[in-house]
Parts: C-alpha cells; structure tokens; sequence
C-alpha cells in the first residue's frame, strides 16, 4: 500500500464555494505585498454555473487583514475585500459574479498555513527583484540596400586577401 500524504493545515487549493450563481473555484492566490497585517493579493477564479458545465476563468484581486497564530502556524483572513474582477471570456457577468464573490466568499473565514504564506512571500521577493533587471530592449539597426546584397558573417578582425577569378 502506498502512503498517503498527510492532510495539509490550511486545507490547501484549490478552494471551492458553492454559491448563488454556481460553484465558484478559487485557486492558491499570489501576493502582491504583505507587511505583516494587510495582504493584498490576486488569484485565478473560475465559475461553473451548473454542475458539470464549462467553467469560465478569470482574475479576482483582494485584500484581506490578517493575523497570524504562531502556535498553530495558521493565518486567519479577516475583513476580505474583492475590489475587482475580470472574465475575459464573460465581461457582461463580471460586475454580478464580483458581488456575488463579495457577498458570498469573502465574509468567510479563511485560513493559511504559515510556512505557505512565508514561500509566497519568497516567491514574491524574487518576481519583484526580477522587475528591477535593467533591460535594453533597443531595436536593431537596420540596413536597407535597393540592391541584391548578401549577408557575411564575420568572425574576428578582418581579413583582406584577393579572391581569384573575381574583382573582390
């Protein structure tokens, strides 16, 4: 028999609501900044208005207020705040699911395991020294003759010696 694994404390992701307008499927959220009481983050959603229907994904972004229990090496969620969403595919539905989203879900206690949050953060920490690279996306030169041309690659110092049978 294989082992199982062990279940994990905050219940992992992704994590699913039923609701008004159909199951609602939020998936593991990214964070946008975190200074130790408010969080602000986005996460993928999707919503399946009917069982078994086609889901239709999108962006929800949010904050939360958080406190974190040391013992448990939990952090709880309070005062949830959606502030926007987007469905690409379904932009007429966007303003009735993020109300439904913001009456709904958010009230909801949520829950985080600790060293979970802590990874985010890292993973966070590394996209934003990412952002900071200085990139020189100059454009090339560009050379345009009304002639046939070919292109010569070179490699080195140049090289000058007669070609036999030609003027070159």
């Amino acid at each position: 028999a294989t082992p199982q694994a062990p279940p994990t404390l905050d219940g992992g992701w992704p994590r699913v609501v039923k609701s008004s307008v159909g199951v609602i499927t939020i998936y593991q959220p990214q964070l946008d900044d975190w200074d130790g009481h408010k969080l602000e983050f986005r996460a993928a959603v999707s919503v399946a208005e009917k069982e078994g229907a086609e889901p239709v994904y999108g962006v929800l972004w949010g904050s939360a207020r958080t406190v974190v229990d040391r013992e448990t090496r939990l952090v709880s969620f309070h005062d949830r705040e959606f502030r926007k969403a987007a469905f690409p595919s379904a932009p007429q539905r966007e303003a009735a699911w993020l109300e439904v989203m913001r009456k709904e879900v958010a009230p909801q206690a949520r829950e985080l395991a600790l060293d979970r949050l802590a990874s985010m953060l890292e993973v966070t920490e590394a996209d934003r020294a990412l952002r900071v690279l200085e990139l020189h996306n100059d454009p090339p030169k560009i050379v345009f003759a009304k002639t046939p041309t070919i292109l010569v690659y070179v490699d080195g110092g140049a090289a000058y010696r007669p070609i036999a049978d030609t003027k070159l």
